[in-house]
């Protein structure tokens, strides 16, 4: 007989634990609180010569975009946009980058980089 209220009681802290999870994520997204408190950087893809347009994995929220973007667009020389819909983060650059640059730098953050396309800029 104790043991099976122990067993109850263990199963009702977890039981806590997942509901208050789920709710601490729905009210904050699922990246946390911490990026309420960073601003997003945006910059201009004035200057920049090449054009790389990486498919991105794992994202689930407008916070998630926002940190791709502001971790390529925090680079001197990179300016970057990301398309939470469509899974995609355009990154325009002064100089050409290396694949291996844009995929760490995204998956460093927790998402996957697929795809990535370069095309020089027009501009």
């Amino acid at each position: 007989m104790p043991a099976t209220i122990i067993i109850i009681a263990v199963i009702a802290v977890v039981c806590v634990f997942a509901v208050r999870s789920i709710i601490v994520k729905a009210n904050r997204g699922c990246c946390g609180g911490a990026s309420d408190k960073t601003e997003r950087v945006k910059k201009s893809a004035e200057g920049c010569s090449y054009r790389y347009i990486i498919k991105v994995g794992g994202m689930s929220c407008e916070k998630c975009a926002a940190r791709i973007e502001t971790a390529f667009n925090r680079c001197q020389g990179f300016s970057a946009s990301v398309d939470l819909a469509g899974g995609i983060a355009e990154v325009s650059t002064v100089q050409p980058v290396s694949e291996l640059i844009l995929r760490k730098t995204i998956c460093d953050l927790g998402y996957s980089a697929g795809e990535i396309k370069m095309s020089e800029n027009s501009a």
